[in-house]
């Protein structure tokens, strides 16, 4: 039993981490292709040209490798087109992730601000003041509107660069597209060719100075996030407060473990992560991985994507059920 206990506290926790891990291999495979795939090759492309142009073989007394500057050109071209398509493919995936966290996050609040409002209503009705329940479901609703609130600018901030990366990439198509063509037309390096290159360059310095900006308005808004955060109770705490008020074997108050189940329900938690605490055994081995991994499903729903995943779920349509056929009569035979 207790190996059990702890082998479902790792699953679960495996199942919390597992969606970030598909988002972020999804992004880097893309990231990868473009960066280092296609952009390796332009780059080798070019370096291939300069050193042949250069003539850096004679100067250093090496055996010269004969190159076709025509296709090495050309291959070059091409693979900045490529990557200013992954550019355009990238902002898309992120745009629209930007779109269902936005969505996700805006139908959380919402559920908040329900759950909020039902809490309102309990304590006027003098329920929440049987126990600190009313002070803990409070806390819990508190952390859980600012984590989505951050969620939400998050998301628009996701938008935002998802839209700027499929410009720049839409650019950099362009750029290599004329520059590509007049390569073919003049057969050569030429003066409108070189300007489109410097277009390009000037393009890519500007890119790169809007990811650095953007990178570090992410630190800041993190470290704002973090500091409002430590303005609240300690989450740690209200979590244990409010496990050891869920768990049936404790001396907590029927109704008070009522409101702060409600309350949480109403934001994401189900009766089946409740099952777990309630039926299992009071082996302290057995019980405190129970214990733990509804801890992380609670800071999960206040503080991670709990509670986005639910509201997904909650206006996800729901399969439609085929009609089943009329089976035939079966007649029983007694011997």
């Amino acid at each position: 039993m207790p190996e059990l206990a702890v082998s479902y506290l790792e699953y679960e926790t495996a199942q919390i981490g597992h969606r970030d891990a598909t988002d972020t291999l999804k992004h880097s495979s893309v990231m990868f292709t473009r960066d280092g795939i296609l952009q390796g090759g332009g780059v080798g492309c070019n370096l291939a040209l300069l050193w042949d142009g250069l003539k850096v073989s004679e100067l250093l007394h090496l055996a010269a490798v004969p190159i076709n500057a025509t296709a090495t050109a050309i291959c070059g071209f091409a693979f900045s087109l490529g990557c200013g398509a992954l550019h355009i493919v990238a902002g898309a995936l992120r745009w629209n992730d930007g779109l269902k966290k936005l969505a996700a996050a805006s139908g959380a609040l919402e559920a908040i601000e329900e759950a909020k409002a039902g809490l309102k209503e309990a304590k006027e009705s003098q329920q929440a003041e049987l126990s600190n329940a009313g002070r803990l479901a409070e806390s819990l609703l508190e952390h859980a509107e600012r984590n989505e609130a951050k969620a939400q600018d998050d998301a628009k901030n996701q938008i935002r660069v998802g839209k700027w990366r499929i410009t720049y990439g839409a650019a950099a198509m362009a750029v290599g597209g004329v520059s590509l063509a007049l390569f073919l037309i003049v057969g050569g390096v030429s003066t409108g060719g070189i300007l489109f290159g410097i277009i390009g360059g000037l393009a890519l310095a500007g890119w790169t100075f809007f990811a650095g900006v953007r990178n570090r308005n992410s630190a800041k808004s993190i470290q704002a996030a973090i500091d409002k955060a430590n303005a609240l109770p300690s989450l740690d705490d209200i979590i244990d407060q409010t496990v050891r008020l869920l768990d049936r074997g404790g001396e907590s108050d029927v109704e008070a473990r009522r409101l702060i189940k409600h309350t949480l329900k109403q934001i994401g938690l189900t009766r089946e992560d409740l099952w777990p605490l309630r039926f299992c055994s009071p082996d302290p081995a057995v019980r405190g991985p129970v214990v733990e991994e509804l801890k992380i499903k609670i800071r999960n729903l206040v503080d991670g994507d709990g509670a986005r995943c639910a509201a997904e779920k909650r206006v996800a349509p729901r399969p439609e059920t085929k009609p089943v056929a009329n089976a035939e009569p079966v007649t029983a035979v007694v011997v």
